[in-house]
């Protein structure tokens, strides 16, 4: 993987990035994506479109990162295949590949080009790349939390909520909805059992005002033997989409790090 594309990001883990696990946090992960994708949308001396080059990103999860680990990231075109054009990133610590990203639309014609054979990890597995269009009717386990509201430093300089932020938001929404349907930290810590997401898909919608308040809706979507489908929605106190954040989760055994069956109480949270 080293070999592919071109460099576009450059960065390194700090402790302070890391989360309860002391693994690298999702959110910088989606920020060193981002990076690399608005250094390439920026043409030399012009301000960059920021989280405008993004309205749809696809991400896989490969190995967990932890404190001074370095990160590159590299990025190139996909030149066939379905997804033709979209840009791919590939986010490495030494020779270790970390994370994937899939950009759409994509576009840019001067990045190498590379064939789907040639990055399969950064190809989509658990989800497609159709976004979740409207909102599921309400289900009886189904959650919503506030947010709060959207700070400055929620948003960059064209005013689009940060990618890392937007991340963020999915992990608060995704920890309240888990604890509310039983896997919380005392039954992790009982039976050694957690949650892990492999897969995100993010679909942008408006850019909130700094002052917004936002809210969180969250829904259990499906189960499939080791893993489990989830979707949240970002959306401000008048019920305007901000994002929508799709993902695959696997449920994993903290001390043989091997995925094992969901736990039975998951499945009564289905509608």
């Amino acid at each position: 993987m080293s070999e592919i594309g071109t460099p576009t990001y450059y960065s390194r883990v700090e402790r302070w990035e890391c989360d309860y696990n002391n693994h690298w946090n999702a959110r910088y992960y989606g920020r060193s994506f981002q990076m690399a994708a608005e250094a390439l949308a920026t043409p030399p001396g012009a301000s960059g479109p920021g989280g405008a080059t993004t309205p749809l990103r696809h991400l896989r999860f490969h190995s967990e990162l932890f404190v001074s680990a370095p990160v590159s990231v590299r990025s190139a075109r996909l030149a066939s295949g379905p997804h033709e054009g979209a840009i791919v990133h590939l986010l490495s610590s030494g020779d270790t590949l970390s994370a994937t990203a899939l950009d759409l639309p994509g576009g840019n014609a001067g990045l190498p080009p590379v064939d789907p054979e040639d990055v399969p990890l950064a190809l989509p597995r658990g989800l497609d790349l159709d976004p979740m269009g409207d909102w599921p009717a309400e289900g009886r386990y189904d959650l919503t939390v506030p947010l709060g509201p959207v700070r400055p430093s929620d948003l960059d300089h064209t005013g689009e909520m940060l990618f890392e932020q937007i991340i963020r938001h999915s992990s608060v929404s995704s920890h309240a909805q888990l604890n509310g349907l039983g896997l919380t930290p005392e039954f992790s810590n009982e039976t050694g059992i957690n949650r892990m997401g492999v897969e995100f898909l993010v679909s942008r919608g408006i850019a909130p005002a700094a002052g917004t308040p936002l809210f969180a809706k969250s829904k259990l979507q499906r189960i499939k033997g080791k893993s489990f489908w989830c979707a949240h929605r970002i959306v401000t106190d008048l019920g305007e989409t901000v994002a929508t954040i799709e993902q695959c989760l696997l449920t994993v055994d903290l001390n043989t790090r091997k995925a094992v069956a969901v736990p039975d109480f998951l499945y009564k949270a289905l509608d």
